[in-house]
């Protein structure tokens, strides 16, 4: 069963985030989770859908998989 985003639902823009301790906040894109597709696409981002709020760190890709799972790959 596939739940259809509400309109509106998403704030889009961006919101400033710090990843490590003693590091500047940077500029975070946030997208709905129906801009995430099969390609990946590299952190930082911030994907929020009706119930959850995922945070794409900058070393990571993320991307949906076949059946719609949210997949976050980090790099080593």
């Amino acid at each position: 069963m596939k739940i259809a985003p509400r309109a509106g639902s998403s704030r889009g823009g961006s919101r400033q985030v710090c990843f490590a301790r003693g590091e500047a906040a940077i500029a975070v894109a946030i997208v709905d989770r129906g801009a995430v597709g099969a390609s990946p696409r590299q952190g930082p981002l911030i994907i929020e859908e009706f119930d959850a709020t995922i945070v794409v760190p900058p070393d990571a890709m993320v991307h949906q998989d076949a059946i719609g799972c949210i997949v976050l790959e980090f790099q080593s």
